[in-house]
């Protein structure tokens, strides 16, 4: 037999193989290209908060190699230099509106390191102030004693 066969049989198998071919691709599952994972709503806000995190462990380890030093220009240029890079991230954190509860609490680690010298908002301070100040001050302080039993 020559290598073009015309023969019945040898048609019969070809078609066969073709057939059973076809019907397992169209039975296989396709195999999907892996989605990209979903951006996060308040992805921004997280970066900035681990961006903070950072920066304000960088302020404390410049403060605390600085403490014995006093008065020498270069010294509080740098101290100052720390203070101003937490002070820029932590406002701009604040100015954002976070849209999930991991955005919000990453506002709080903002709020804890402008707050890091004071336990608490003390609404007595605001006594004076709008029923509307006070409960800012109220949901501030349950936020700080969430993010504290967090950590």
């Amino acid at each position: 037999m020559n290598a073009i066969s015309t023969s019945r049989r040898n048609l019969l198998e070809h078609v066969g193989a073709a057939t059973t071919m076809g019907i397992a691709a169209i039975a296989a599952p396709a195999i999907a290209e892996p989605s990209p994972a979903p951006r996060h709503p308040d992805v921004e806000l997280l970066r900035l908060r681990d961006t903070l995190e950072q920066a304000w462990e960088a302020e404390e380890a410049t403060y605390a190699r600085n403490a014995s030093t006093h008065f020498v220009q270069a010294i509080e240029d740098e101290n100052e230099a720390a203070f101003q890079k937490v002070w820029a991230l932590a406002h701009r954190m604040i100015g954002m509106r976070a849209t999930t509860q991991e955005g919000l609490l990453a506002k709080v680690t903002a709020i804890a390191w402008l707050r890091r010298d004071e336990d608490q908002f003390d609404w007595v301070d605001y006594k004076d102030a709008s029923i509307d100040t006070w409960a800012a001050c109220t949901i501030a302080n349950d936020l700080l004693m969430m993010r504290r039993y967090r950590a």
